[in-house]
C-alpha cells in the first residue's frame, strides 16, 4: 500500500487528477500535493489518497527523490546528448519544442540557456509525461541547459 498525492485544477471542475508518484506515507504525499499547489496557478485543492500501488518515491525536506531501491535512475547515454545538442542548433530562439506523444510544450531562451515548459499540469494528468520531463531535465542539463516550468501563468 501507498499514498497518492492527487490535486484539483480550476479547468478540471471537480476531477481530481494524479500521477504515478506514490510515497510511504500520508504525510508525504500531502506534501508533494501541497508543493504542486504553491507552484502552479491552476491547483484548486490537494489531498493524498490511499493507493494498491507499491511506494516509488520519497518527500524529504521539501525534495522529491526516487527510492534507489525501487528504480534504475535514468542516465543519459550520448545519442541522447547529440539529440538535444541538434535541438538546440535547430530551434531559434523563443522556438517551441513539442513532444506530440507526451503533449510537453517547451520555449528555448538560447541566451540563458533555458527551456521553460509551458504547461507543467499535464506531468501530473499523465505519468508518460512526467517521466518525459524528467528525462528532459537530466538530457540538457547535461549540455549545459537549465529546464524549468512556467511560474505565474504567463507563457513565456
Amino acid at each position: 500500500m501507498s499514498w497518492r498525492p492527487e490535486v484539483q485544477l480550476s479547468t478540471e471542475g471537480d476531477r481530481w487528477l494524479a500521477n504515478g508518484l506514490r510515497f510511504a506515507t500520508k504525510d508525504e504525499a500531502l506534501g508533494f500535493a501541497a508543493d504542486l499547489h504553491r507552484r502552479w496557478t491552476l491547483v484548486v485543492a490537494h489531498r493524498a489518497t490511499k493507493s494498491p500501488d507499491p511506494v516509488s518515491h520519497k518527500w524529504e525536506n521539501n525534495q522529491l527523490m526516487v527510492r534507489d531501491d525501487m528504480f534504475h535512475v535514468y542516465v543519459p547515454t550520448d545519442i541522447d546528448m547529440a539529440w538535444a545538442k541538434h535541438v538546440v542548433r535547430i530551434i531559434n530562439d523563443g522556438g517551441t519544442l513539442i513532444y506530440p506523444a507526451t503533449g510537453l510544450i517547451y520555449t528555448l531562451h538560447h541566451e540563458r540557456k533555458l527551456m521553460v515548459l509551458q504547461n507543467p499540469e499535464i506531468t501530473i494528468e499523465q505519468f508518460d509525461s512526467f517521466v518525459t520531463h524528467q528525462q528532459t531535465v537530466a538530457v540538457f542539463a547535461c549540455i549545459g541547459w537549465n529546464v524549468v516550468e512556467l511560474t505565474g501563468g504567463r507563457r513565456q
